[in-house]
């Protein structure tokens, strides 16, 4: 067994530093922001994920789950992949069914030494001002 410490919230023990989360993550945190949630909500939650990859199908599954029961409410969930890796049902977030609207935006940059500021900024709030707009069609934000 490798020795290490043990990722903040709960990941497998890795050699070397300190980790945010060795492992498949997403669903922890998103859990853990849920459960911090209040039971009625006014103003819109944006939450941003930064991920190396590495998303399996079974977490892909739980992370759909995830966004189909928080699509009623007023939560987006923007990620953000870093580096070539394997994101799995990140790439391919605008195809869920089943969601009230469409809660969540994902894009990756192989290099983020080689886009701007600007441009960043600009891509991680693309998709919320259609998720607002969607949002209060659908009545989940005044």
């Amino acid at each position: 067994m490798p020795t290490g410490k043990k990722g903040f919230f709960g990941g497998d023990a890795k050699t070397g530093g300190e980790s945010i989360g060795y492992g498949n993550n997403e669903p922890v945190i998103m859990n853990a922001i849920l459960e911090q949630q209040p039971q009625k909500r006014s103003t819109p939650l944006f939450i941003i994920f930064l991920t190396d990859g590495g998303i399996d199908g079974s977490t892909s599954k739980v992370i759909q789950k995830i966004l189909r029961d928080t699509s009623g409410k007023p939560i987006f969930w923007q990620f953000i992949g870093v580096g070539k890796a394997n994101y799995g049902v990140l790439r391919e977030l605008d195809a869920i069914t089943g969601r009230v609207v469409d809660n969540a935006g994902f894009f990756s940059v192989d290099d983020l030494s080689e886009i701007s500021d600007d441009d960043l900024y600009d891509r991680i709030l693309s998709e919320f001002p259609l998720w607002l707009k969607a949002a209060r069609t659908a009545n989940i934000l005044p």
